[in-house]
């Protein structure tokens, strides 16, 4: 056991130990006190549709009960990370045997499938949440899957791309491809193993034996015909379905992550690590691959090596097929039996077909005169957007070997022959002086309507930012996504309200409704507690508000067109509801987003010039209350607004909460009747227009709104 740990000290030690735990500093974060919100984001994080252990509890069960049951379990989440064992009847696992093929003759042709109980699942979420945090750093490049930020598509790309070059010989010989595949690779693993490969990773004996009480202490029965048989315990491998199984495993596997040339100094280390892990290579499985023009010589010896057979090209690897070049018509019998395709036709008695409306047509959304079917060729065209995507902005093993094989010298995009590269710019800040375009260099470097744009559309970087980060434009946050790329890539008609109203349901006989009780600072609300319950609970940043003292603001912009001409308003009021300022005027033509962040600026603008410090804040958009509060990081359209507002809220007591729609009607009326009539702006109450009046008196009478949802099931 201790013989592999040694073999591999070597390349731990090429990033010493010392560093690696200097990567892994926040140790104390992996073994700290979960709070009770961890707990309850590993719940609803879990399948609710997945099979019930031991127990009979299914994960809906935990899902809608959380309010009652969720202290129980918070507290039995806590006791193992204090080092309680956690009992048989929790740990205690049903194996369900799932044939693999449809004769079963011996045992290793079932898969095993533990079903656990749901509430030990949730320790080993909370486990798996956090380690996860630390695989990019910690799991060499060659491995792909399980690890957050990665895809395993690039394996795939990778693999086609060597398979390419198979035929380039080297001195050594020619070149061989090893597809290894793990006897029960799950469960056949170490545990003793997987505890030393931990520590020479660094991680403390806290979480090792955090880790160790989670594989270790598991007792099992078989499910047959629904029935559990036996009650034993394991003493070695991983649950299959446990969420914290996929980590251990890549960890425990980063120890055969070798840099080796020699085929025999690679079979050696393959058998040191079955030895030491408890794995083992399944030969029968695995195979060997060479170019079709080696020599039958040198191919009967790479077999005695290796013990592995030969076999022909397509490799069929993670369920996609791997072609070697100038082969390609020979394949083409087996790529069709693994492609899907499908047709819709309306197929007529007498054997002949009618096409009513092209497949271009019916790709189109329901109001552009289509059905909603999706396009395999948009979406292909969008994933690969999102490939081309991770190309240019997240350095992986795919994009340098692509990079370096297909791209020389400096990579850009594809530019007309006219158009001139400056070599000196490297960043955009090179082309900015003193936090302003530099105009002269902009028309100096690029055609005329392009700085035009630059300089009437897109602003400066902020002097906080140093280097430049890539943005995808077509999302607000500026990250990437599938579905703005196919929205972006799809056939399109302009939509028509005649085919919206052709594929209208009717109104089903249910109709909820959905009350919003909003409560305002100014006074004790006069409906009795029983009303209360039955329009729905207050949240808790309003229910126990003192308002002595405050000022409360409510803020909201308004754009129409998004974009197109856009405005802001607000309304500031005392303890008492009186108005204290009320604001609305148009601004440039920009979005909604943009428009909301614009009007908390000038509100705070306001409220800091007047020396305003205990202010309560109010906007109807949930995106900028989650950017306040540290969840979410700001869209770059809105960086500057974002980084004034923190900055204006330093030194004061500012609060900022969500509010609905219905209860901030009176900053939308501001903002509107701006677009509507012109600026206004009234330090008193009369100096409001009659509807203005009217939504400040119901505010002050404390009247409900509500809204009203329809359920078209």
């Amino acid at each position: 056991m201790e013989e592999v740990v040694m073999v591999h000290e070597a390349e731990f030690e090429a990033n010493p130990t010392g560093m690696n735990r200097e990567r892994l500093q926040k140790n104390a974060e992996l073994i700290k006190q979960p709070t009770k919100e961890e707990v309850k984001v590993a719940v609803l994080g879990l399948n609710g549709d997945s099979a019930r252990g031991p127990d009979g509890m299914t994960d809906k069960f935990y899902h809608s009960c959380w309010d009652l049951i969720g202290d129980d379990l918070y507290d039995m989440v806590r006791a193992f990370f204090n080092g309680h064992e956690l009992p048989k009847c929790l740990t205690h696992t049903n194996l369900v045997l799932l044939p693999k093929k449809k004769e079963v003759t011996i045992f290793s042709d079932l898969r095993p499938i533990s079903l656990s109980n749901f509430s030990n699942k949730v320790i080993s979420r909370v486990v798996h949440g956090r380690l996860d945090k630390f695989l990019p750093s910690l799991i060499s490049e060659e491995q792909s899957g399980f690890v957050k930020g990665r895809n395993i598509v690039e394996n795939i790309l990778l693999t086609q791309e060597i398979v390419t070059d198979i035929r380039l010989r080297t001195k050594a010989g020619p070149n061989v491809i090893l597809k290894l595949d793990m006897t029960k690779a799950y469960d056949r693993i170490s545990w003793l193993f997987l505890t030393k490969v931990l520590r020479k990773m660094g991680f403390t004996e806290r979480l090792i034996g955090i880790v160790f009480g989670l594989i270790s202490n598991n007792w099992y029965s078989i499910l047959i015909n629904g029935q559990a048989y036996g009650f034993f315990k394991s003493s070695r491998g991983v649950k299959q379905g446990d969420p914290v199984s996929p980590t251990l495993f890549i960890l425990a596997a980063e120890a055969l992550s070798r840099d080796e040339t020699s085929l025999i100094l690679i079979m050696q280390v393959l058998k040191a690590y079955e030895d030491a892990s408890g794995q083992l290579v399944n030969k029968t499985k695995s195979a060997m691959y060479l170019h079709h023009l080696t020599d039958m010589e040198v191919v009967n010896k790479v077999e005695r090596i290796t013990g592995i057979h030969r076999n022909d090209f397509p490799i069929i690897y993670l369920g996609q097929v791997i072609i070697s070049s100038g082969k390609g018509s020979s394949h083409i019998p087996c790529i069709a039996k693994h492609a899907y395709a499908s047709t819709i036709s309306c197929k007529l008695q007498r054997g002949t077909s009618r096409h009513w409306a092209s497949w271009n047509t019916l790709c189109m959304l329901v109001e552009e005169g289509g059905i909603g079917f999706r396009s395999l060729h948009d979406v292909t065209k969008a994933l690969f957007s999102k490939l081309w995507w991770n190309f240019r902005t997240k350095p992986s093993l795919w994009s340098s070997f692509v990079c370096q094989k297909y791209c020389l010298g400096a990579l850009y995009f594809l530019v007309p022959q006219d158009f001139g590269i400056d070599e000196n710019v490297h960043n955009v800040h090179d082309v900015t002086l003193d936090d302003e375009w530099d105009v002269d260099r902009l028309f100096e470097m690029l055609p005329e309507d392009l700085a035009v744009h630059i300089l009437e559309k897109i602003k400066p970087p902020s002097p906080m930012q140093v280097l430049d980060r890539p943005f995808w434009m077509l999302e607000t946050r500026g990250y990437f996504s599938v579905k703005s790329a196919w929205e972006y890539t799809r056939i399109r008609d302009e939509p028509r309200i005649v085919y919206r109203m052709i594929w209208v349901t009717a109104c089903h006989q249910n109709v909820g409704v959905v009350y919003s009780l909003t409560r305002n600072l100014f006074s004790t609300c006069f409906l009795n507690q029983k009303l209360q319950r039955q329009l729905g609970s207050i949240g808790e940043s309003e229910k126990d508000w003192d308002g002595h003292g405050w000022l409360k603001v409510n803020t909201d912009g308004a754009s129409r067109g998004n974009p197109g001409r856009s405005s802001i308003g607000f309304c500031i009021r005392n303890e008492n509801g009186d108005i204290v300022k009320s604001v609305g005027k148009e601004i440039e033509e920009t979005t909604n987003t943009v428009a909301e962040a614009k009007a908390m600026v000038e509100a705070l603008r306001f409220c800091r010039f007047h020396q305003y410090s205990h202010v309560w804040l109010q906007t109807d958009s949930m995106l900028l209350k989650t950017i306040m509060d540290g969840i979410w990081k700001p869209p770059w359209i809105i960086s500057e607004q974002v980084e004034e507002m923190m900055q204006l809220m330093n030194g004061g007591n500012y609060t900022v909460t969500h509010i609905h729609r219905e209860g901030n009607k009176l900053a939308d009326h501001l903002a509107n009747y701006a677009l509507d009539h012109g600026e206004i702006e009234c330090q008193q109450f009369w100096h409001l227009d009659a509807q203005g009046r009217r939504l400040v008196n119901e505010d002050k009478l404390q009247c409900p709104n509500l809204r009203v949802k329809v359920d078209r099931r």
